[in-house]
């Protein structure tokens, strides 16, 4: 069965059959393609007077096009999302930072680095406060952890070849 012209397939083997090519945003020039240029036009580039490009699926998830209730609208073309991304403050969900002490005297497992009588909570109990705090910390309980380098950011994956067909028959509209 002949494919449409445009017509994206994925491939088990790492080439582009005849009268396709691979989805791989390049350029192409519309006097040698003219019938793939009259189906996709310069939806993923090109000037749109001499060339234009086929879809970039390089390490790429494709999305489905479609607007709908609870979907956000896609048009075709569109990409976006990131390899990797940096965890800032504001991305973290909300949370606490409590502290449950002992009191003083009380400690079963004291020893030489423990304080003494001027140790936080000396009456035991879980100290928390709404609202910017009104005491100071050692500076050594306030080191920063972690790198600050951006994490992977991809779902499992699976790697195949995207080709599109440069030939076959025109699509008929609806």
């Amino acid at each position: 069965m002949d494919p449409f012209i445009g017509e994206i397939r994925l491939l088990g083997f790492d080439f582009p059959p005849n009268g396709w090519a691979p989805c791989d945003g390049r350029v192409m020039p519309v006097s040698q393609y003219t019938p793939l240029f009259a189906v996709i036009g310069t939806t993923y580039g090109g000037d749109g007077r001499t060339s234009f490009a086929l879809p970039d699926l390089r390490a790429k998830v494709p999305l489905g096009l479609g607007h709908g209730p609870g979907l956000s609208p896609r048009n075709l073309g569109e990409s976006g999302g990131e390899t990797a991304v940096s965890i800032t403050e504001s991305g973290l969900p909300p949370h606490r930072h409590e502290l449950l002490t002992v009191p003083s005297g009380r400690n079963p497992s004291a020893n030489t680095n423990d304080p003494v009588d001027n140790r936080v909570g000396s009456q035991g109990g879980s100290l928390f406060q709404e609202g910017a705090p009104n005491a100071s910390l050692d500076p050594s309980c306030l080191l920063p952890a972690g790198g600050g380098r951006p994490h992977e950011n991809r779902q499992p994956y699976l790697i195949m070849n995207f080709c599109i067909a440069l030939t076959g028959i025109f699509p008929p509209r609806p």
